[in-house]
């Protein structure tokens, strides 16, 4: 659906290699270019992106099973995409990757990038 929220690595202002899911597709995700995103909504921004660097971290760096678990449904989670800037900017290595999403359903796979569906 269009409204399913895509987790995708948080972006740089005005770097197009980054959060380009969200943009691209329109789907919601967990956090944007952060000083774009406080640009537009101004004081609202702190409120609203509260928690959501801290869960990216988790998400991608090693949450334990009830931990992403409760992160997913938290914020509705739908897809989890790990591609290059996935994988660098949280040192996700293919050994953790499995670990943390090996349990997930792939929805698309090529040599560069795994798109995984959260299991409601």
């Amino acid at each position: 659906m269009p409204t399913d929220v895509v987790v995708e690595a948080k972006g740089r202002a005005y770097a197009a290699e980054t959060n380009r899911i969200s943009t691209m597709t329109g789907r919601p995700t967990l956090l944007g270019w952060e000083g774009h995103e406080a640009q537009w909504r101004g004081q609202a921004y702190g409120t609203m992106a509260a928690g959501r660097p801290e869960a990216l971290r988790a998400i991608y760096g090693g949450a334990t099973p009830e931990q992403m678990a409760a992160i997913l449904e938290e914020f509705d989670v739908a897809y989890i995409y790990v591609g290059p800037q996935e994988r660098t900017q949280y040192e996700l290595t293919p050994v953790a990757e499995q670990a943390l999403f090996g349990r997930m359903e792939v929805v698309y796979a090529n040599e560069n990038v795994r798109i995984y569906r959260v299991r409601q």
